[in-house]
């Protein structure tokens, strides 16, 4: 079951984003939009920052999975610098990315 969250930059909702839990108890991201007036803005690194931190210190610290199109090097890049790495493992289409702490 996917949770869904409002994102905002100040006081306006300018994007998206999901998270669940999987039945191996992995918390995952999913499903982020952000406007794309508010794109290079950081909102999207702040929102990743944010929620991976809040999931990962859930209890028994359950790791935290996000997925993404292997062409989009963009969201590799970002994923990469808040500490998401490949696992080698696919979601369909998607490369399944886990955070090392």
């Amino acid at each position: 079951m996917w949770n869904s969250l409002a994102v905002y930059a100040d006081e306006a909702v300018v994007g998206h984003v999901m998270w669940g839990v999987d039945d191996d108890g992995s918390h995952w991201i999913g499903g982020m939009l952000i406007d794309a007036a508010e794109q290079n803005r950081g909102v999207g690194r702040a929102t990743v920052r944010t929620l991976a931190a809040w999931l990962a210190a859930k209890e028994g610290n359950p790791p935290v999975r996000l997925s993404y199109h292997p062409d989009n090097t963009q969201a590799a890049s970002l994923y990469t610098a808040l500490g998401f790495h490949p696992t080698g493992a696919m979601d369909d289409d998607e490369l399944i990315a886990e955070r090392t702490r």
